[in-house]
């Protein structure tokens, strides 16, 4: 749906370089908000399952930017992992 929007590469290349850093933003200040939660709480949970369904939004729209949330979550997996040692 995008690219019919971004005809020039150049345009379509900003929007996604504009799109990643939004996002990178947005979980920079989520794993600050969520650092004194427990993982198995209702609260993470809900909170990563609504992340979830955002990234298919953006997925649906043709701009698959997943591997930034599974980043993230894998990054918070090993913090949790290194601090519970």
């Amino acid at each position: 749906m995008y690219i019919s929007a971004f005809q020039k590469p150049s345009l379509t290349s900003s929007l996604i370089t504009w799109i990643k850093s939004q996002i990178e933003n947005f979980l920079e200040l989520f794993s600050k908000q969520i650092c004194f939660i427990n993982f198995d709480s209702d609260i993470y949970s809900n909170s990563m399952k609504i992340i979830k369904e955002q990234c298919k939004i953006l997925n649906d729209l043709g701009i698959d930017m997943s591997f930034l949330f599974q980043n993230f979550e894998d990054n918070l997996k090993k913090k949790t992992e290194s601090s519970n040692s």
